[in-house]
């Protein structure tokens, strides 16, 4: 990244403690699901390219967790999953039973408090670089919570996903507060055809980017689409990698499952050349010390520790977990980035 990029880091983890709650009560049921999508994914192809710059991977992995091997690319440094991302995998995860598997996960109470924890703070971080009242495209928009929260800071937001289940239940709560249903499906083979025709003034791709099939193509229709601001967010390889790959009898949150690659800061350079973008402002947090507690906190209850002893141990790590959080943030260490780019 260049030095006139703006950084920013680092953000409060009390939402995860309320949204994230399942993570530590459920521990055995989630790992046992993980467990099932990775042997799913075993299954398929083996990778021998780089599945960002499409150089030959070594045939040694660097290492192995959760039943999969990783290895770096060593000419542009992405991780990649030894195993290729096959149609019949994606359509597994995401949009077999219209996707109602996958919108299990975020089909719950919580919208609203997602809305103010997670979702408004992302529109709020690009909100001081682009103007108001901008149309915003978000691809891969779920159950359209970043659409709605762009829609109440004055932009004209609209959305579309490959999941039935989560486009018809999100356009039901937006249609609640604004009157519209700005949501759409689209199927995974369209999705060239949606967005290189597209004209909007930004697009945006929040947690997508990892889990499509053709990367490639991908990047080739967002080139090609006429829009101002490129607006994502990707998973990054950091310390939660290392804690995963330790804490095997933990639900592994980052690198498993649907995330079967990562990105570096290596990478990351490449994916901006590859876009036709340069990166104006860019946001690291990552929840690595939050998964470092919730390792420590499933080994405890494993060991027979007290509620008593685990609930002090938990207490005592929150009270400096977002000082170490920053730290990693800032040292690019961390487990997740929001970047908003300008097209050159």
């Amino acid at each position: 990244m260049k030095k006139h990029v703006i950084k920013k880091y680092s953000k409060s983890s009390n939402f995860y403690n309320e949204i994230k709650t399942d993570f530590f009560s459920q521990n055995e049921r989630l790992l046992k699901n993980a467990l099932k999508i990775n042997k799913l994914y075993s299954k398929q192809k083996k990778r021998t390219s780089c599945k960002l710059c499409g150089a030959k991977l070594k045939s040694s992995p660097d290492f192995r967790k959760h039943n999969i091997q990783y290895v770096f690319c060593r000419e542009c440094d992405h991780l990649n999953g030894v195993h290729t991302d096959s149609r019949e995998f994606a359509n597994k995860i995401y949009s077999d039973d219209d996707g109602s598997k996958y919108s299990n996960f975020y089909l719950d109470d919580k919208y609203e408090s997602r809305i103010q924890n997670i979702y408004m703070p992302k529109i709020e971080f690009i909100d001081d670089y682009v103007d108001k009242g901008m149309s915003i495209f978000d691809f891969g928009c779920g159950l359209g919570h970043f659409v709605d929260s762009a829609l109440r800071l004055g932009y004209d937001a609209k959305g579309a996903d490959v999941s039935k289940v989560l486009v018809k239940n999100g356009n039901l709560a937006i249609k609640h507060k604004h009157d519209i249903e700005p949501l759409h499906q689209v199927k995974s083979e369209e999705v060239s055809s949606l967005i290189q025709p597209m004209k909007v003034d930004i697009l945006s791709a929040l947690a997508v980017m990892e889990h499509l099939v053709d990367l490639e193509s991908f990047i080739n229709s967002v080139k090609k689409c006429e829009f101002k601001y490129f607006y994502y967010s990707v998973p990054t390889y950091g310390l939660s990698v290392s804690i995963e790959t330790v804490f095997e009898e933990v639900f592994p949150r980052h690198l498993s499952s649907g995330h079967t690659h990562l990105f570096t800061e290596k990478s990351l350079e490449l994916l901006h050349k590859k876009l036709g973008v340069k990166p104006i402002a860019q946001w690291r947090f990552g929840t690595d010390i939050m998964d470092f507690r919730r390792s420590l906190d499933v080994m405890l209850k494993k060991a027979d520790a007290s509620d008593f002893f685990r609930e002090r141990v938990f207490q005592e790590t929150q009270e400096y977990g977002d000082k170490l959080q920053n730290i990693i943030d800032e040292s690019h260490n961390c487990s997740q980035i929001h970047v908003l780019t300008k097209k050159i």
